[in-house]
């Protein structure tokens, strides 16, 4: 007697259905072919693909989970000067933080959110890396100094007050720009070599405040006590120094000690000789 209900047939007919769903899903070249999928996505699937109920491992869907911009959204390239300036300030950050010969290009370019590749299209190695960014921060400075002294109606100490001021607030500003200067400079000590990029920049530097120094005095009718290159050597060792003061004991240096500082090196400018017309410098003289 023939038992109704016997499960016997089913995995055969099971069977067949699954071939059939198989068979349907392979064109002509034979291949399976991939059906979108507009739903939400399900186990053995990808957002975007149906994979016909078939596992798919976590990696490769997490390799392929980023998916194109939409139709007609375009992703901006950011301008070459835009990228050089991200990877100059990660640098100094990276640097200051773990040390210029312990840092990597890669760590640098991790965190500016760029491939090394970023680095080496705009600084060429690490050493280009280091020189730009001495040269940079040099200028920054320079362009701040002079930009602190520019109000010519104030006397020479009064000037200088202002660039001791303004040289204070850019230490609490740049404080990774100073950890990067004791290295370089602590390089250049060990190595004895000055004619390297920070050596250089810092003679371009000295002549400028020695330049600017000379040309205030002259503004303001003074004469200097010093040799404008002295002075300029002094406010350098002064305002480096009370920096790094201030980075290690802020309570040590407070605000206006730079400035105060600044303001006596240059308060023994006594008024320059007026210039007799009829003597031997004056136009009258004949």
């Amino acid at each position: 007697m023939a038992v109704r209900g016997s499960a016997c047939p089913r995995p055969q007919r099971t069977a067949g259905r699954a071939a059939e769903r198989r068979a349907s899903a392979r064109g002509a070249s034979g291949r399976v072919a991939v059906r979108s999928s507009t739903g939400p996505p399900r186990r053995g699937s990808i957002r975007g693909f149906d994979t016909g109920g078939y596992p798919i491992p976590s990696g490769i869907v997490r390799r392929m989970s980023t998916v194109p911009p939409p139709p007609g959204e375009v992703r901006r390239r950011p301008p070459r000067d835009e990228v050089r300036r991200a990877l100059l300030d990660a640098a100094a950050r990276t640097f200051a933080r773990q040390g210029i010969d312990a840092a990597s290009l890669d760590d640098v370019a991790a965190a500016a959110g760029f491939t090394k590749g970023a680095v080496y299209s705009n600084f060429g190695s690490k050493e280009g890396l280091v020189a730009a960014l001495v040269d940079d921060r040099v200028s920054a400075y320079l362009d701040l100094g002079l930009a602190a002294v520019a109000d010519t109606d104030a006397t020479l100490p009064e000037r200088a007050r202002m660039l001791g001021d303004r040289l204070t607030a850019a230490t609490d500003e740049q404080h990774d720009w100073h950890l990067l200067f004791l290295e370089l400079w602590q390089r250049a000590v060990r190595t004895g070599r000055t004619d390297g990029p920070f050596g250089e920049r810092r003679r371009e530097l000295h002549a400028a405040v020695a330049a600017a120094v000379a040309a205030h005095a002259e503004e303001a009718g003074a004469e200097l006590p010093l040799p404008a290159g002295s002075l300029a050597t002094l406010l350098l060792a002064l305002s480096n120094g009370l920096a790094i003061e201030r980075l290690v004991d802020p309570a040590a240096v407070p605000d206006d000690l730079m400035g105060r500082a600044l303001a006596l090196l240059v308060s023994g400018a006594a008024p320059a000789d007026p210039v007799d017309p009829a003597g031997p410098d004056g136009p009258d003289h004949r």
